[in-house]
């Protein structure tokens, strides 16, 4: 190779690795959008965890349909910018679970500043949130403000 002609193809092989690079970005960020569609409608009745300290916490049923609607109304409002975490998920505070008697039918809790929840291939998808949302969660579900802090509002 001649002195002048090795930046030519350095540059070829710097660009087609950014090719590469950014074509599997794309391929890793469609699959890790996930779509959350969870059959909450079938729920008879609601178990809400909330940590409160470490290795402590207060859990409560929720059986009045009403209610029910209202969460599930909440969930169903946040629809896109869901992403599929592909490590560890953070530690959430208040937790959501939905029953049809014995039947887990749908899954959701919050964090410091995210949402998660079950996706339709049953691995679990983040969203980033605002702190009203999150406190408008731990209004509807009956924890105390400030429960996705972890301290009970400490």
């Amino acid at each position: 190779m001649s002195a002048r002609g090795w930046p030519r193809r350095l540059l070829k092989i710097v660009l087609v690795a950014a090719g590469v690079w950014l074509a599997l970005e794309a391929a890793l960020w469609l699959m890790l959008r996930g779509r959350v569609e969870q059959p909450l409608a079938r729920a008879d009745h609601v178990v809400v965890r909330v940590d409160t300290h470490s290795l402590s916490y207060v859990e409560k049923q929720i059986t009045d349909p009403a209610a029910i609607a209202r969460i599930r109304g909440y969930i169903e409002t946040r629809p896109g910018r869901w992403h599929k975490t592909w490590h560890t998920p953070p530690v959430t505070h208040v937790h959501a679970a939905f029953y049809r008697g014995d039947e887990l039918v749908g899954w959701f809790a919050s964090g410091s500043n995210f949402l998660q929840a079950r996706t339709v291939d049953g691995s679990v998808a983040m969203r980033r949130t605002a702190p009203e949302e999150l406190e408008e969660l731990n209004r509807l579900v009956g924890a105390p403000p400030r429960s996705h802090l972890g301290r009970g509002g400490e």
